[in-house]
């Protein structure tokens, strides 16, 4: 019975000190903010510095939105490489990595249309309602169909804009992209076009 007792007790600490080792393991895995903002920044670098254009026009790098400001109206999305993990793995944040580039300058001097082809340019609005993130618009455009669009908070508030002939005027603007479901903590972002101003 003792020599029982003596490996059930020897095997319980071995258990524990296994226990303990990968949770010390789990815990250094990570990196601390400092250096996981060095070496986001260190990526985003590397990119400016093979992009004469950006490099020689550089205006602001923002770290905690992964995007680079440059020129008067341009500004370049990173975003972190996505790679399927096993469920409960835990390490290092991904590499960040060129998402998307977007300059408004550059569509008004080519002379091209502010809205995009896949919106409706002028309507009546029939509904607004106020999300958690942008207003909601309902509108119909000439044939009846109807077309559901974001919009500015400012503009649900506006009655006035209701059921009658209007004109939309486009912006692309940095979202929580889809991908977050909903995650407060996601930093993933993407552009979407949104109503900021009606005519």
């Amino acid at each position: 019975m003792k020599n029982l007792k003596k490996s059930f007790s020897t095997n319980r600490n071995r258990l524990l000190c296994f226990v303990l080792y990968l949770l010390t393991g789990i815990s250094h895995a990570a990196l601390p903010p400092d250096f996981q903002n060095e070496k986001d920044l260190a990526d985003i670098l590397t990119y400016i510095k093979s992009n004469h254009e950006v490099l020689s026009d550089l205006r602001v790098i923002d770290l905690a939105e992964l995007t680079v400001y440059y020129g008067e109206s341009c500004r370049i999305q990173f975003a972190r490489k996505v790679v399927k993990r096993e469920a409960g793995w835990v390490g290092p944040a991904e590499p960040v990595e060129f998402k998307a580039k977007d300059c408004m300058d550059d569509q008004e001097a080519s002379g091209e249309k502010l809205v995009p082809e896949d919106k409706i340019a002028h309507g009546v609005i029939v509904s607004v309602e106020a999300g958690d993130a942008a207003c909601f618009l309902q509108i119909k455009d000439d044939t009846g169909k109807m077309h559901d669009e974001l919009a500015s908070f400012d503009l649900c508030e506006d009655k006035t804009l209701l059921n009658k002939p209007s004109e939309f005027v486009y912006e692309r603007i940095s979202v929580m992209a889809a991908s977050c479901d909903g995650d407060t903590e996601c930093s993933d972002t993407e552009f979407v076009w949104f109503i900021a101003d009606i005519r």
